[in-house]
């Protein structure tokens, strides 16, 4: 795999020793269908849209402007007809991998809005005004109690092209009559996707069954050209060193983690660096030295730099 302006210096033997994870922070073509639009099946209508951060707008063309290690908004409005139906399952589908590089790395931060359609996009009204509430995710083939709308992490399948595709479902959307009920969520974007083989990556809709029987929406799809995609370069040491740190039970240690903005001269992004610990280690504070505070959820260590210029480099410092 070509490694351009991608650092990885940590090797293999410190997961050996200590379990730490790095941070989650034009070829042919295979054929896709066509960009988002509107659908039907069974009385509702549907599109898919990316929120495009250079014309900070929704749209079911081009979305471009994002960093590596950045979540790209999607939303799905479905709009009901004259009676109340339930969207049983629907897939939301985006392209992981191929030829060994990753593209989108995973979905995330699942909220279902029932309100009015928005034209911009906020972490309180992500696509939509209303009423708007986090769905929970589960395992593939968990149906869990209750009435309540959920996700299934369907994990990954063989997409067209040599494509590993990964899938997520929603399930249980009981839509009244007349409604728009609006799916959200953030496509991550990996380490390295820059590189990936193909001219752009994709979002789109996949299977979906209403009121208990398939249906289809149409090709609705999404691209994220590739080379919009602007690299981010990292490198991360733990107690300052690049090889083996060997520790022992009740150890602290450092981990330090600088992460480097590409793009266009004189512009600006948002960089967020995430770095999740393995069982054996946990958070145990943040080096007040440095600059920057982390959000801890679990084991993820998340912190977020706004207005890095592009060029520059900033550093997230914590102990565990």
């Amino acid at each position: 795999m070509r490694r351009s302006r991608v650092v990885f210096r940590i090797i293999l033997l410190v997961f050996a020793l200590i379990g730490l994870g790095l941070p989650s922070i034009a070829p042919a073509n295979a054929a896709k269908p066509p960009p988002g639009g509107t659908g039907g099946g069974s009385g509702v209508n549907v599109k898919i849209q990316g929120f495009d951060k250079i014309s900070r707008s929704w749209t079911a063309g081009n979305t471009a402007g994002y960093a590596e290690l950045e979540k790209i908004p999607f939303r799905i409005p479905i709009a009901n007809g004259s009676t109340g139906v339930t969207v049983d399952s629907v897939e939301t589908i985006y392209d992981h991998e191929r030829t060994g590089v990753n593209g989108i790395e995973t979905l995330q931060d699942f909220v279902l809005c029932k309100g009015s359609l928005t034209s911009t996009w906020t972490p309180t009204a992500p696509g939509a005004n209303g009423l708007c509430t986090t769905v929970l995710v589960y395992p593939a083939g968990t149906v869990p109690d209750g009435a309540e709308p959920y996700v299934t992490d369907d994990g990954f399948r063989a997409g067209s092209g040599g494509t590993t595709v990964g899938v997520f479902t929603w399930h249980r959307l009981a839509i009244p009559a007349g409604a728009t009920w609006t799916l959200t969520w953030g496509a991550k974007l990996a380490l390295g996707s820059h590189l990936y083989n193909g001219s752009a990556l994709h979002m789109q809709i996949g299977a979906a069954s209403v009121n208990g029987a398939a249906v289809t929406f149409g090709s609705k799809d999404v691209p994220i050209p590739v080379n919009a995609i602007i690299a981010t370069e990292t490198d991360k040491k733990i107690n300052g060193s690049d090889g083996p740190v060997p520790v022992s039970l009740g150890d602290r240690v450092r981990i330090t983690i600088v992460a480097k903005a590409f793009g266009p001269a004189k512009a600006s992004q948002t960089l967020v660096v995430t770095d999740t610990l393995p069982a054996c280690l946990t958070f145990d504070g943040d080096d007040a030295t440095v600059a920057g505070t982390p959000t801890v959820s679990g084991k993820n260590v998340t912190y977020t730099f706004s207005n890095v210029k592009n060029g520059t480099s900033v550093l997230a410092a914590f102990f565990a």
